[in-house]
């Protein structure tokens, strides 16, 4: 095997084998985290005396987010002209 087999053989192996690595590289091993939506519900809760009895409030909101389609295809549904 001559010198210039031998070294077109070599480059050849290191092309591959690159190749190779950039192709395993570019790859994501691990599984992507899935997508946590922030919560839709939230309470609050305070407390205050009313000064003509002395009497001590609690009040408490809650409040829900909850979005089932998207506004357009609401208003699609609703429009008289349609049905």
């Amino acid at each position: 095997m001559s010198r210039r087999q031998l070294a077109l053989l070599l480059t050849g192996v290191i092309v591959l084998h690159g190749i190779a690595f950039w192709l395993i590289c570019g790859t994501n091993p691990l599984p992507k985290t899935p997508y946590i939506a922030p919560p839709n519900f939230m309470s609050a809760k305070g407390e205050r005396v009313d000064p003509k009895t002395g009497e001590r409030e609690t009040l408490r909101q809650y409040q829900v987010t909850t979005r089932l389609a998207m506004p357009d295809a609401l208003m699609e549904g609703s429009d008289p002209k349609t049905q």
